[in-house]
């Protein structure tokens, strides 16, 4: 994005799901303990568009869902529009799994984060090589290895372990 090989950003889509089949009484659906789905898996749809958009204010937020028995959100839509121009369209779900992948389009390409896009091993940039509408387009896969998972160590989610890079970085 910042080397500008999309262009402009203009429109992010990004979505993290899955079915959380937790107990009601389980941190997930416990409001005390800050359960729900925007504060567990939601915000890594907000975090991808906030990086998308150089950090911009939104200029507006609509947003729809639903809270389940114990109060908390179970799902949720959101509609980012950004001042700057651009939007993003974005949706969590504890009740239904989703493809969980991030697209952030430009104005002369896109770039995809494949699933897990929350920590992704993958992406893949498209870049316009014609202005026609149905001109060709340039496709580069990047694969980012993850770390081997250590002998007697295990993890909960899909590619968790590439969160060690966060974890050295601190």
């Amino acid at each position: 994005i910042a080397e500008g090989d999309i262009g402009s950003v203009v429109h992010v889509q990004s979505d993290f799901g899955f079915m959380c089949n937790d107990p009601d009484s389980s941190r997930m659906f416990s409001k005390p303990l800050g359960g729900g789905g925007l504060l567990d898996i939601g915000c890594y749809t907000i975090d991808a568009a906030t990086c998308a958009f150089g950090g911009q204010t939104p200029a507006s937020v609509m947003a729809s869902g639903r809270l389940g028995d114990t109060g908390v959100d179970v799902y949720g839509n959101l509609i980012v529009d950004y001042s700057g121009g651009g939007s993003a369209s974005l949706l969590y779900s504890l009740c239904a799994q989703t493809e969980e992948a991030t697209t952030i389009w430009g104005t002369h390409g896109s770039i995809k984060l494949h699933s897990p896009a929350h920590c992704p091993s993958m992406l893949t940039v498209q870049r316009r090589v014609s202005a026609q509408r149905t001109g060709t387009a340039e496709t580069e896969t990047l694969e980012f290895p993850l770390p081997p998972v250590q002998d007697g160590c295990s993890y909960n989610y899909p590619n968790q372990q590439g969160l060690s890079y966060q974890i050295q970085a601190v």
